[in-house]
């Protein structure tokens, strides 16, 4: 199975699709490898796609009002991604996607999903769907993250993000956590 099919593999996991609708969505994947350190999008401008992360790991940070880069989360192999706000509001990103590892993107670009949304009826609640449940999925982490010791909620981080566990440098995930790379480097795992 080539790197295309996988990506409509997981798009057919959320909406059935026919033939023709499949290779209506296969003909408009844009392949985006990134490099370690590469940006997939930056804050301040605005974010005109979704992305699909078929291989390697993904950031996305921010800063804070007193200039400290912030990890808002991970983004693991199997995963969509896009800054919903920036993509609906046509307004600049406030976060930047990087490249943890050398990574392999499938990506669709707006006018791509615009004609995809009229051609495809079930389009719209399959993105619904999956933002509702990755909204959940986000939710339930973080009351998790807070109603845990420390240690407790870094098992769970490395549960629910392994290859982030693996790859990530300690004081991103530290920040991810809402706690100090110190509190995190005392944690014995």
């Amino acid at each position: 199975m080539d790197e295309k099919d996988q990506v409509v593999q997981a798009v057919l996991r959320m909406v059935p699709l026919g033939e023709e609708e499949v290779e209506f969505v296969r003909a408009r994947l844009i392949s985006r490898p990134l490099k370690k350190g590469a940006h997939y999008f930056t804050m301040g401008f605005k974010n005109d796609g979704v992305g699909y992360l078929l291989k390697g790991l993904l950031r996305s940070y921010y800063y804070d009002e007193a200039g400290a880069e912030i990890t808002a989360g991970f983004i693991e192999p199997g995963a969509f991604f896009a800054d919903k706000y920036s993509f609906q509001t046509d307004q600049p990103s406030e976060r930047t996607i990087e490249a943890l590892t050398d990574c392999q993107v499938w990506g669709l670009s707006e006018e791509s999903l615009v004609e995809i949304r009229h051609r495809i009826q079930q389009w719209r609640l399959m993105e619904q769907h999956y933002l509702t449940e990755l909204l959940k999925r986000k939710v339930n982490f973080q009351r998790k993250v807070v109603n845990s010791t420390t240690a407790e909620a870094y098992q769970h981080f490395r549960e629910t993000y392994p290859v982030a566990a693996g790859f990530a440098p300690r004081y991103q995930i530290a920040s991810f956590l809402g706690m100090s790379p110190f509190t995190l480097s005392r944690i014995k795992v």
